[in-house]
């Protein structure tokens, strides 16, 4: 199945994700836009909310440092 990214969806995996964070008492170490900062990519395009995040899904670097 080839699922269109849309706006939409990101902000919901965005959301799903906060809910997520705070359900786990996660820290939040994502860019809160979704973009890395280090490759300017929009995490949530991968991330779909219902894990953890530490890193970019395409250049890798750690959020946590």
């Amino acid at each position: 199945m080839n699922r269109e990214i849309t706006d939409e969806l990101i902000q919901a995996r965005k959301q799903q994700y906060a809910e997520w964070r705070k359900e786990h008492n996660f820290s939040q170490f994502e860019p809160p836009n979704g973009v890395c900062w280090n490759c300017g990519k929009q995490i949530f395009k991968i991330y779909d909310g219902t894990n953890k995040i530490t890193g970019c899904p395409f250049c890798h670097r750690s959020f946590v440092d």
